[in-house]
């Protein structure tokens, strides 16, 4: 019995590296895409660096991603999560030069329904509000001339 349970157990351990490795990629592309978002804020309204968040992952984020990761698994199996990982981490690296760029240039494996309803299930969207909430970044951006020079061409 005990073979076999430590069989079960060594046959887990490349499913749960991939898994980690996964989630890994998704935590360095989605903190790298928040800075580089809170830098084209900041490049435009210079101010918004006194209310920035913390990029940085917390245990929320990360059960969060590890949720997002599975139901991409679940849904769409390891060709989606490989195809939604790898477009995040080229997005991640573009340089962002307008918002209508940012939004015209999302790739769709990141913005199609299926996985903005994964994302929105796990709770993913509601961290990352909640932090520019805490920051005073979303009341920043309430401001109508702050929203005007941030959406400009």
């Amino acid at each position: 019995m005990r073979i076999i349970l430590a069989a079960i157990a060594l046959a887990a351990l490349p499913m749960a590296a991939a898994a980690q490795s996964a989630l890994d990629r998704y935590e360095a592309a989605s903190e790298l895409l928040q800075a580089n978002t809170y830098n084209f804020f900041e490049s435009r309204v210079p101010g918004l660096a006194a209310v920035r968040p913390s990029t940085d992952w917390t245990a929320a984020d990360r059960q969060a991603g590890a949720c997002l990761i599975e139901g991409l698994r679940a849904a769409k199996g390891d060709a989606g999560v490989a195809t939604y990982l790898s477009d995040l981490e080229a997005f991640a690296r573009q340089p962002i030069t307008s918002i209508a760029a940012m939004s015209a240039n999302t790739p769709a494996s990141l913005a199609d329904a299926q996985t903005v309803q994964i994302g929105s299930s796990c709770g993913t969207d509601k961290i990352g509000q909640a932090q520019m909430q805490r920051s005073g970044l979303v009341a920043q951006l309430s401001n109508p001339v702050v929203l005007s020079r941030i959406m400009a061409q």
